[in-house]
Protein backbone atom coordinates (compact mmCIF):
# COMPACT_ATOMS: atom_id res chain seq x y z
CA UNK A 1 0.00 0.00 0.00
CA UNK A 2 2.82 2.42 0.90
CA UNK A 3 4.51 1.72 -2.47
CA UNK A 4 1.30 2.41 -4.38
CA UNK A 5 0.80 5.67 -2.45
CA UNK A 6 4.32 6.89 -3.22
CA UNK A 7 3.93 6.10 -6.91
CA UNK A 8 0.65 8.02 -6.93
CA UNK A 9 2.31 11.11 -5.37
CA UNK A 10 5.16 10.90 -7.88
CA UNK A 11 2.62 10.70 -10.73
CA UNK A 12 0.84 13.83 -9.49
CA UNK A 13 4.13 15.72 -9.22
CA UNK A 14 5.03 14.65 -12.73
CA UNK A 15 1.71 15.99 -14.02
CA UNK A 16 2.41 19.30 -12.29
CA UNK A 17 5.82 19.46 -13.92
CA UNK A 18 7.49 19.87 -10.52
CA UNK A 19 9.65 17.97 -8.09
CA UNK A 20 9.34 17.84 -4.28
CA UNK A 21 12.89 19.23 -4.09
CA UNK A 22 12.66 21.78 -6.89
CA UNK A 23 11.85 24.88 -4.81
CA UNK A 24 14.35 23.97 -2.12
CA UNK A 25 17.08 23.32 -4.69
CA UNK A 26 16.37 26.63 -6.43
CA UNK A 27 16.58 28.47 -3.11
CA UNK A 28 19.98 26.90 -2.39
CA UNK A 29 21.40 27.39 -5.87
CA UNK A 30 20.13 30.93 -6.48
CA UNK A 31 22.69 33.05 -4.65
CA UNK A 32 21.97 36.24 -6.54
CA UNK A 33 21.34 39.40 -4.54
CA UNK A 34 19.22 42.50 -5.06
CA UNK A 35 20.20 45.43 -2.83
CA UNK A 36 17.61 48.15 -2.24
CA UNK A 37 19.78 50.31 0.04
CA UNK A 38 22.76 52.39 -1.19
CA UNK A 39 24.99 51.75 1.84
CA UNK A 40 24.49 48.00 1.54
CA UNK A 41 25.26 48.12 -2.17
CA UNK A 42 28.44 50.09 -1.53
CA UNK A 43 29.47 47.57 1.12
CA UNK A 44 28.87 44.63 -1.23
CA UNK A 45 31.41 46.21 -3.60
CA UNK A 46 33.83 46.94 -0.78
CA UNK A 47 33.69 43.26 0.19
CA UNK A 48 34.27 42.27 -3.47
CA UNK A 49 30.92 40.49 -3.61
CA UNK A 50 29.49 42.33 -6.63
CA UNK A 51 29.48 39.18 -8.79
CA UNK A 52 26.38 38.14 -6.81
CA UNK A 53 24.66 41.50 -7.31
CA UNK A 54 21.96 41.48 -10.00
CA UNK A 55 20.06 44.61 -9.01
CA UNK A 56 20.16 47.84 -7.04
CA UNK A 57 17.90 50.64 -5.87
CA UNK A 58 17.31 53.76 -7.94
CA UNK A 59 19.55 55.71 -5.54
CA UNK A 60 22.54 53.36 -5.51
CA UNK A 61 25.32 55.30 -7.25
CA UNK A 62 28.51 54.43 -5.38
CA UNK A 63 30.81 53.12 -6.66
CA UNK A 64 30.05 54.35 -10.17
CA UNK A 65 30.33 50.81 -11.57
CA UNK A 66 27.02 49.98 -9.93
CA UNK A 67 25.22 52.20 -12.44
CA UNK A 68 25.63 49.44 -15.04
CA UNK A 69 23.40 47.15 -12.94
CA UNK A 70 19.60 47.33 -13.43
CA UNK A 71 17.62 49.42 -10.92
CA UNK A 72 14.47 48.06 -9.24
CA UNK A 73 12.96 51.03 -7.43
CA UNK A 74 13.56 51.54 -3.71
CA UNK A 75 12.77 49.69 -0.48
CA UNK A 76 9.77 52.01 -0.06
CA UNK A 77 8.61 51.83 -3.68
CA UNK A 78 10.06 48.67 -5.24
CA UNK A 79 9.32 47.65 -8.81
CA UNK A 80 7.52 44.41 -7.98
CA UNK A 81 6.98 43.28 -11.57
CA UNK A 82 10.65 43.68 -12.48
CA UNK A 83 11.76 41.91 -9.29
CA UNK A 84 9.35 39.03 -9.97
CA UNK A 85 10.71 38.63 -13.50
CA UNK A 86 14.34 38.54 -12.34
CA UNK A 87 13.72 36.32 -9.29
CA UNK A 88 16.76 37.25 -7.11
CA UNK A 89 17.74 34.71 -4.48
CA UNK A 90 17.86 37.33 -1.72
CA UNK A 91 16.64 40.92 -1.35
CA UNK A 92 18.61 43.16 1.01
CA UNK A 93 17.15 46.31 2.61
CA UNK A 94 17.71 48.43 5.68
CA UNK A 95 15.13 48.74 8.47
CA UNK A 96 13.54 51.97 7.32
CA UNK A 97 9.98 52.56 8.41
CA UNK A 98 7.60 51.93 5.55
CA UNK A 99 9.66 49.22 3.86
CA UNK A 100 7.31 46.95 1.91
CA UNK A 101 8.50 43.84 3.71
CA UNK A 102 5.46 41.51 3.36
CA UNK A 103 5.10 42.28 -0.36
CA UNK A 104 8.82 41.73 -0.99
CA UNK A 105 8.73 38.44 0.94
CA UNK A 106 6.19 37.12 -1.56
CA UNK A 107 8.82 37.51 -4.26
CA UNK A 108 11.97 36.24 -2.55
CA UNK A 109 13.79 35.84 0.74
CA UNK A 110 14.35 39.24 2.35
CA UNK A 111 17.04 40.28 4.82
CA UNK A 112 16.80 43.60 6.66
CA UNK A 113 20.10 44.99 7.90
CA UNK A 114 19.99 47.90 10.42
CA UNK A 115 22.18 50.80 9.31
CA UNK A 116 21.68 53.82 11.57
CA UNK A 117 24.35 53.70 14.27
CA UNK A 118 27.95 52.56 14.62
CA UNK A 119 26.75 49.42 16.41
CA UNK A 120 24.35 48.77 13.52
CA UNK A 121 27.02 48.86 10.85
CA UNK A 122 29.34 46.63 12.88
CA UNK A 123 26.76 43.84 13.09
CA UNK A 124 25.35 44.38 9.60
CA UNK A 125 28.74 44.31 7.84
CA UNK A 126 29.59 41.06 9.63
CA UNK A 127 26.23 39.58 8.63
CA UNK A 128 26.69 40.74 5.04
CA UNK A 129 30.09 39.04 5.02
CA UNK A 130 28.45 35.76 6.01
CA UNK A 131 25.86 36.14 3.23
CA UNK A 132 28.59 36.83 0.64
CA UNK A 133 31.04 34.22 1.95
CA UNK A 134 33.40 37.10 2.71
CA UNK A 135 33.67 36.76 6.47
CA UNK A 136 37.35 37.66 6.80
CA UNK A 137 36.94 40.72 4.59
CA UNK A 138 33.87 41.84 6.54
CA UNK A 139 35.74 41.53 9.84
CA UNK A 140 38.52 43.74 8.49
CA UNK A 141 36.11 46.33 7.05
CA UNK A 142 34.03 46.45 10.22
CA UNK A 143 37.14 46.93 12.35
CA UNK A 144 38.41 49.70 10.06
CA UNK A 145 35.12 51.60 10.24
CA UNK A 146 34.83 51.24 14.01
CA UNK A 147 38.35 52.57 14.46
CA UNK A 148 37.76 55.50 12.07
CA UNK A 149 34.52 56.50 13.83
CA UNK A 150 35.87 56.52 17.37
CA UNK A 151 35.39 59.94 19.04
CA UNK A 152 38.53 62.08 19.46
CA UNK A 153 36.95 65.02 21.27
CA UNK A 154 38.34 66.59 24.42
CA UNK A 155 36.81 68.91 26.99
CA UNK A 156 38.12 71.91 25.03
CA UNK A 157 36.95 70.75 21.59
CA UNK A 158 34.94 73.34 19.63
CA UNK A 159 31.27 72.64 18.94
CA UNK A 160 30.05 72.00 15.42
CA UNK A 161 26.58 71.79 13.93
CA UNK A 162 26.33 70.01 10.58
CA UNK A 163 23.28 71.04 8.55
CA UNK A 164 21.85 69.47 5.41
CA UNK A 165 22.00 71.66 2.33
CA UNK A 166 18.21 71.48 1.98
CA UNK A 167 17.75 73.59 5.10
CA UNK A 168 15.96 76.94 4.77
CA UNK A 169 17.23 79.14 7.58
CA UNK A 170 14.88 82.05 6.89
CA UNK A 171 11.83 79.80 7.14
CA UNK A 172 13.16 78.05 10.23
CA UNK A 173 13.34 74.70 8.42
CA UNK A 174 16.71 73.54 9.70
CA UNK A 175 17.75 69.93 9.16
CA UNK A 176 20.77 68.63 11.06
CA UNK A 177 22.88 65.52 11.65
CA UNK A 178 21.75 63.73 14.80
CA UNK A 179 24.22 62.87 17.54
CA UNK A 180 23.25 59.18 17.43
CA UNK A 181 23.70 58.89 13.66
CA UNK A 182 26.73 57.77 11.65
CA UNK A 183 27.31 61.37 10.56
CA UNK A 184 27.10 62.39 14.21
CA UNK A 185 29.81 59.84 14.94
CA UNK A 186 31.91 61.26 12.08
CA UNK A 187 31.71 64.75 13.65
CA UNK A 188 32.95 63.42 17.00
CA UNK A 189 35.64 61.34 15.28
CA UNK A 190 36.86 64.51 13.55
CA UNK A 191 37.41 66.08 16.96
CA UNK A 192 34.35 68.34 17.30
CA UNK A 193 31.51 68.21 19.79
CA UNK A 194 28.25 67.74 17.96
CA UNK A 195 26.03 70.73 18.75
CA UNK A 196 22.87 68.98 17.54
CA UNK A 197 20.00 68.98 20.05
CA UNK A 198 18.60 65.71 21.37
CA UNK A 199 15.81 64.20 19.30
CA UNK A 200 13.26 61.84 20.81
CA UNK A 201 11.77 60.37 17.65
CA UNK A 202 10.64 62.39 14.67
CA UNK A 203 12.81 64.07 12.03
CA UNK A 204 16.13 65.80 12.91
CA UNK A 205 14.94 69.39 12.50
CA UNK A 206 15.15 72.52 14.65
CA UNK A 207 13.68 76.00 14.78
CA UNK A 208 15.52 79.34 14.64
CA UNK A 209 15.09 79.61 18.41
CA UNK A 210 16.77 76.24 18.93
CA UNK A 211 19.64 77.21 16.65
CA UNK A 212 20.20 80.39 18.64
CA UNK A 213 20.14 78.36 21.83
CA UNK A 214 22.70 75.83 20.56
CA UNK A 215 24.97 78.65 19.25
CA UNK A 216 27.73 76.38 17.84
CA UNK A 217 31.30 77.52 17.22
CA UNK A 218 31.11 76.17 13.67
CA UNK A 219 28.23 75.60 11.27
CA UNK A 220 28.97 73.25 8.39
CA UNK A 221 26.58 72.53 5.53
CA UNK A 222 26.70 69.12 3.88
CA UNK A 223 25.55 68.80 0.26
CA UNK A 224 23.87 65.72 -1.21
CA UNK A 225 25.62 66.29 -4.55
CA UNK A 226 28.21 68.63 -6.02
CA UNK A 227 26.70 72.13 -6.07
CA UNK A 228 27.68 75.25 -8.00
CA UNK A 229 29.83 77.94 -6.41
CA UNK A 230 26.75 80.20 -6.35
CA UNK A 231 24.81 77.65 -4.33
CA UNK A 232 27.73 77.19 -1.93
CA UNK A 233 27.93 80.95 -1.30
CA UNK A 234 24.16 81.11 -0.86
CA UNK A 235 24.30 78.44 1.84
CA UNK A 236 27.04 80.31 3.71
CA UNK A 237 25.18 83.62 3.50
CA UNK A 238 21.85 82.12 4.59
CA UNK A 239 22.94 82.07 8.24
CA UNK A 240 23.58 85.82 8.21
CA UNK A 241 19.95 86.35 9.25
CA UNK A 242 21.12 85.37 12.76
CA UNK A 243 23.95 87.87 13.41
CA UNK A 244 24.22 87.03 17.12
CA UNK A 245 25.50 83.52 16.43
CA UNK A 246 29.19 83.00 17.25
CA UNK A 247 29.71 81.22 13.94
CA UNK A 248 28.36 84.25 12.07
CA UNK A 249 30.40 86.78 14.02
CA UNK A 250 33.61 84.80 13.52
CA UNK A 251 32.76 83.80 9.92
CA UNK A 252 33.04 80.15 10.84
CA UNK A 253 30.43 78.87 8.43
CA UNK A 254 31.48 76.43 5.74
CA UNK A 255 30.19 74.00 3.13
CA UNK A 256 31.41 70.49 2.39
CA UNK A 257 30.58 70.15 -1.29
CA UNK A 258 30.77 66.85 -3.17
CA UNK A 259 29.20 63.55 -4.14
CA UNK A 260 27.92 60.89 -1.72
CA UNK A 261 28.62 63.00 1.37
CA UNK A 262 25.24 62.00 2.77
CA UNK A 263 25.94 58.31 2.24
CA UNK A 264 26.40 55.96 5.18
CA UNK A 265 28.37 53.25 3.44
CA UNK A 266 32.07 52.49 4.04
CA UNK A 267 33.10 55.77 2.37
CA UNK A 268 31.82 57.66 5.40
CA UNK A 269 35.25 57.12 6.96
CA UNK A 270 36.61 59.55 4.34
CA UNK A 271 34.15 62.16 5.58
CA UNK A 272 35.88 62.26 8.97
CA UNK A 273 39.04 63.80 7.55
CA UNK A 274 37.05 66.18 5.34
CA UNK A 275 35.15 67.49 8.38
CA UNK A 276 38.38 67.81 10.36
CA UNK A 277 40.14 69.79 7.63
CA UNK A 278 37.19 72.07 6.87
CA UNK A 279 36.67 72.77 10.56
CA UNK A 280 40.33 73.68 10.99
CA UNK A 281 40.19 76.05 8.01
CA UNK A 282 37.25 77.85 9.62
CA UNK A 283 38.88 77.97 13.06
CA UNK A 284 42.00 79.50 11.54
CA UNK A 285 39.88 82.55 10.65
CA UNK A 286 39.93 83.63 14.29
Amino acid sequence: MRTVYLHFIAFLLLLCGCSPQKNADEQIENKTILSLYPAITETVYRLDGQSRLVGRSDYCASPTEVLSIPAFGTSLTPNYEAIARNRPGLILTDKSAGTSLPSLQRLSSVKQLPWLTVDDIESSIIELGIILDKEEESQQLSSKMLTALQPTTTEDSPTMLVLMSGSDIKKGQIWFMRSDSLHGAAIEAAGYKNAAPSVQGGPPSMSLEQLLQQDPDIILFLTSRTESSETVESLKNSVAVLPTLKSVQKQQIGVLNGENLMGVGPSIVNLVEKIRKQGQILLDKK
